[in-house]
């Protein structure tokens, strides 16, 4: 029974960080269905969303691009501090989180923190339209996969089994967990089939904005985490 009190709390947290995420879907749907002013038509409102999500998207590009040296390396050491810090993060069995390629967010040195008090690590690698998280230790190599993003080989990890947070990337967040990807929708459909992985965005302050415009399919994040 020794190890009754922890599992308690670890259910307790991230039962509270789920109802949170579930509040914040609630008024983003919301947000969604009020749509565009009264004399904007739907492919009006389509296009101006589309082409927000655009300019977001390369101001969020170029922002993180633009941080280098040791403002970069602070930044990036921030962010890492925070997740690892992170109730929800703290308490899961598992982590899915990318590697970095180009000027993302290099989450590398989390991996260490997470493995060393005992947590499952995945990867995902992209299967088509899918994304597949797989199992991932210092031993697995990682290749280029999509988009040249670095993918181990390896079994499927079944992230139904325990409790699960996803570390998901993107080029620009909300403060109210709307996300803007890479364009592909492959951690919204993971997401949205795996309903009880709790989502957290992880970016850089410059990529964070008060709300972002989404798509149907979005998910929405639990939290976004970043080093402001």
């Amino acid at each position: 029974m020794a190890g009754a009190a922890p599992l308690r709390h670890a259910t307790f947290v991230l039962a509270t960080v789920r109802c949170l995420h579930g509040n914040l879907v609630a008024r983003t749907d919301r947000g969604r269905s009020r749509g565009g002013p009264p004399d904007v038509n739907d492919e009006q409102v389509d296009e101006q969303v589309s082409a927000e999500r655009v300019r977001l998207r390369a101001a969020g590009r170029a922002c993180r691009a633009a941080l280098v040296g040791e403002a970069r390396a602070r930044a990036t050491a921030r962010v890492v501090r925070r997740v690892s810090a992170h109730p929800a993060v703290d308490a899961a069995d598992g982590v899915l989180l990318t590697a970095a390629v180009g000027g993302e967010l290099d989450l590398t040195d989390l991996r260490g923190l997470l493995l060393a008090r005992g947590t499952v690590l995945a990867l995902p690698v992209v299967d088509g339209a899918d994304l597949r998280p797989v199992a991932w230790t210092p031993e697995v190599a990682l290749r280029p996969g999509w988009r040249n993003v670095p993918e181990p080989d390896g079994p499927t990890v079944d992230v139904d089994d325990g409790t699960w947070v996803a570390l998901v990337p993107g080029t620009a967040f909300g403060r109210d967990g709307s996300r803007i990807g890479q364009g592909g929708g492959h951690f919204d459909r993971f997401l949205a089939a795996h309903a009880d992985v709790l989502p957290i965005g992880v970016c850089f302050a410059c990529q964070l904005h008060d709300r972002v415009p989404l798509l149907p399919h979005d998910v929405v994040m639990a939290d976004v985490v970043t080093d402001a």
